[in-house]
């Protein structure tokens, strides 16, 4: 590459040197008085060019041939066709054809024809100096002319040119000039060849230089297309950054004011809820006066109760007289069959006979009154009985008045009955004194008369029994009559509370839908303004997709024409590393191509700054829209967890219900075992009942006293343990003292003695602080666990706190949805249904 850069610059140079060599000789006036320059001429190419090989015969005629060659190939002209113009070719020609008269003048006899007369042509001949020529031929390297002396013609020379009479004309032959000239030519001619080369080669180089000029143009102009083009993207690319950035402020701003009206809301709904909180106090209110009322009702069914199992005692106690009364009348049956006998038994008699029978009619009569007393009480024991069904009927409110006086007739009845009976026996004793053979019999019916009076007594004592009960049940019925009254007005003034805070509630619940209807008409309109920025968000998101589709579009097209400036430098540096010596023009080239890499480069760093700054904005957008979404996360996770915490409330307050139930029924229950043993008298029963329904009684506060004892226990257990070794250490150590006064003792002196009783109190002060010391570690241990109790409740403590925090956190960071509007709708038909039950128990 080196080679043919020095060779094209070596062309280049000996081309611009021969045009002005040939340029500045005065070849016109070649053949003419000039004809010593030509040698001159000559000499001077062959001194430069390093023809020292040619003559210059050869190099006229290679310069006669270049002109023949340049007039027969016109499309590719010779640099001596150039160089020499026709007069110059044909008074060269005239010269050199006067000049092969002269020297053969025997060869060439047409010399007039050639227009030029002989004393001139020989004037021109004789103006020649061949030898200087010849010398100036051997001085440059060509071979020498040969050269003669003319010695023909002598006399008519002598006479025409007197001047040169003293000189040797010597002249060359004309073959000898030809062949000096033909060399000469010849080696100019190869130079014109190679020069022809060159100069080829450079037009060739120039096209291709134009060529790249051409593509070098396109490309710039391709580029400046690109860049144009770039700049409107980014102009639009900026445009729309900036509509972005414009309605992303005004959907900041629409967001903050939602926001607010968010905060609003809550504020609001907190409002809702402290006056729902006021109305559920003024339903816990109510509920307290409902469970005062449902304790009165419940007072008044245990009255009632009472008052039925005083009835069923009753019952049973008429049950029973029905019995007696039964039993009676089967005793007077038995009766009647023992007159019966007796009748007989006095008919066999002849003496008692008439008393037998007055005593027997007797004994019918107050037979048949103790039938007509007893159908009457059992018609008195139905009248109470119907009585005391209508009494209970009537809320259990029972007159005892016309019991009392009905047991009282019937009390005194039975003193008559009984007086009657003691008359019939005492007639019975008499007739028995007077008939001695039916004394037997006479014993008989007195023992059954007997029976029948205790059986009299014992009617007449559960009698009174059933007296002083009804009297105690008409005390109890007319407490029962007063609380009754009472708790009737106590219900009637509850009912007009009841009824006042009813109105109260409705109006405020009428308050509370109108507020509700409200915020559900600015919750329509903040979706409604959501709805619509979230259109605007998606119009805004569009458009920057579609700037950063034309971004992209963009940046493939810079791509491609990054690509292809760097292939076209990579072949324009190739271009440059083999031709950056050959003209100044390349070297611009270069430095424009390098221009426009840099003016490229600054496009592509506006291309990177567009491009970061479309980055930017989708990164903001994408921040934006991970911002809604972790906003929406936080919310339906604030939703799930209020919603489980409602649940864990719900569950919590469903446990302590069902725990207080239990807990309720289990003290009914054991006031009603208490009460019913109570009646009943049985200690043992009473005891069992009470224990039964004490077991059922907080088994968790049962197990919190165990637990109690169990740590009181294990923590003496473990003092006693403490103080079991401390025992077994000082027996350790008696035993040891012990076994040392014994093996010293027979061979100890006074002073050894005494240095052993010495010691032995070391030791035994050695063995006290050692229990004390022991003593203290087991109260540090005690004291380090009780901390570390302390400690363990103190931070379970600390966590139920943070988590009850946390979970409160969670609450006040809460905001309102739609489900919590929804809740609070339903908790709304909850307290109407409510009060709608309320209004219908009332």
């Amino acid at each position: 590459m080196g080679f043919q850069t020095n060779q094209d610059q070596q062309a280049a140079l000996a081309d611009s040197e021969i045009q002005n060599d040939f340029a500045a000789a005065d070849l016109v006036n070649i053949g003419g008085p000039h004809t010593s320059d030509l040698s001159a001429f000559l000499s001077g190419l062959r001194s430069k060019y390093g023809l020292n090989n040619r003559s210059a015969a050869q190099v006229i005629e290679d310069v006669l041939n270049s002109d023949q060659t340049g007039m027969s190939q016109e499309s590719t002209p010779q640099p001596y066709a150039l160089a020499l113009s026709s007069p110059d070719r044909q008074a060269m020609q005239q010269s050199l054809m006067i000049d092969n008269q002269l020297l053969h003048p025997a060869e060439s006899p047409a010399i007039v024809s050639q227009g030029m007369p002989h004393d001139q042509s020989a004037d021109n001949q004789l103006q020649v100096d061949w030898p200087a020529v010849n010398q100036r031929l051997r001085d440059n390297g060509f071979a020498g002319l040969p050269l003669h002396s003319q010695s023909h013609n002598a006399a008519d020379q002598q006479s025409r040119r007197p001047s040169h009479n003293q000189q040797q004309h010597q002249a060359p032959k004309l073959d000898a000039v030809h062949a000096a000239l033909d060399s000469v030519l010849t080696q100019y001619d190869r130079r014109a060849c190679l020069v022809q080369e060159l100069l080829a080669a450079t037009d060739l180089a120039r096209e291709r230089e134009s060529r790249e000029d051409a593509v070098l143009s396109r490309l710039r102009k391709e580029r400046d297309d690109a860049v144009q083009a770039a700049a409107t993207l980014s102009d639009q690319a900026s445009k729309k950054a900036e509509d972005a950035n414009r309605r992303h402020s005004k959907s900041s701003t629409t967001v903050k004011q939602l926001e607010s009206d968010v905060a609003k809301l809550i504020s609001q709904v907190s409002a809702l809820e402290h006056a729902n909180r006021l109305k559920e106090q003024q339903l816990k209110e109510t509920a307290n006066v409902a469970a005062s009322l449902d304790k009165g009702r419940e007072i008044a069914e245990h009255a009632t109760e009472s008052a039925r199992q005083a009835k069923q005692k009753m019952e049973s106690e008429l049950a029973r007289m029905q019995k007696l009364v039964a039993d009676l009348e089967h005793s007077k049956r038995t009766k009647e069959a023992e007159v019966a006998a007796l009748a007989e038994t006095a008919s066999h008699s002849s003496r008692g006979q008439e008393e037998a029978q007055r005593s027997a009619a007797k004994a019918q009569a107050g037979a048949q009154h103790l039938e007509a007393d007893i159908q009457r009480l059992q018609r008195h024991i139905t009248h109470l009985e119907n009585s005391n069904r209508q009494a209970f009927s009537n809320d259990g409110v029972v007159s005892c008045a016309p019991y009392l006086t009905h047991g009282n007739q019937c009390g005194y009845r039975l003193l008559l009955k009984e007086q009657e009976l003691q008359q019939v026996q005492r007639s019975w004793s008499a007739s028995s004194q007077q008939e001695g053979s039916s004394s037997g019999e006479a014993e008989r019916s007195r023992l059954q008369v007997k029976a029948l009076e205790g059986q009299l007594r014992d009617l007449h004592s559960r009698l009174t029994r059933l007296q002083a009960d009804t009297r105690i049940k008409e005390a109890e019925n007319s407490q029962l009559a007063s609380g009754m009254q009472l708790t009737q007005a106590d219900r009637a003034a509850d009912q007009e509370a009841a009824q006042r805070i009813q109105s109260k509630l409705e109006g405020e619940v009428q308050r509370l839908q109108d507020q509700l209807k409200e915020l559900e008409h600015s919750s329509r309109e903040r979706e409604r303004a959501v709805e619509h920025w979230m259109e605007s968000a998606s119009v805004s998101s569009r458009e920057v997709d579609v700037a950063e589709r034309e971004a992209q579009k963009a940046k493939e097209g810079a791509s491609r024409l990054e690509a292809e400036v760097k292939r076209l430098s990579s072949h324009l540096a190739d271009l440059n590393s083999s031709y950056r010596l050959r003209e100044a023009e390349v070297q611009k080239c270069m430095e424009s191509a390098s221009q426009s890499d840099r003016g490229f480069e600054e496009a592509q760093a506006k291309g990177h700054q567009w491009k970061e700054q479309a980055r930017a904005a989708e990164s903001e957008v994408q921040r934006l829209q991970s911002h809604v979404a972790h906003l929406q996360h936080a919310a339906r996770a604030q939703e799930v967890i209020l919603e489980q915490l409602k649940g864990r409330l719900g569950d919590k307050v469903t446990k302590e219900e069902r725990v207080a139930k239990r807990d309720a029924e289990a003290y009914a229950r054991l006031k009603r075992a208490f009460l019913t043993n109570k009646g009943e008298g049985s200690s043992r029963g009473q005891a069992g009942a009470v224990a039964a329904a004490a077991r059922e009684l907080r088994p968790v506060e049962i197990v919190g006293l165990y637990e109690e004892q169990k740590d009181r226990m294990e923590s003496e257990l473990a003092m006693l343990r403490a103080e079991v070794r401390a025992l077994a250490d000082n027996l350790k150590d008696t035993e040891n003292r012990a076994g040392l006064q014994v093996h010293s003792r027979p061979y100890g002196s006074g002073p050894d003695e005494a240095l052993s009783q010495q010691l032995a109190q070391a030791e035994t002060a050695a063995a006290e602080a050692q229990r004390a010391l022991h003593v203290a570690n087991t109260t540090a241990a005690e004291a380090a666990r009780g901390k570390a109790r302390q400690q363990a409740q103190a931070e379970h403590k600390a966590d139920v706190l943070a988590e009850e925090n946390a979970s409160l956190i969670l609450e006040l960071d809460a905001r309102p949805t739609a489900k919590q509007y929804k809740s609070l709708q339903r908790q709304m038909d909850i307290l109407e249904r409510r009060l709608n039950d309320s209004k219908t128990q009332g």
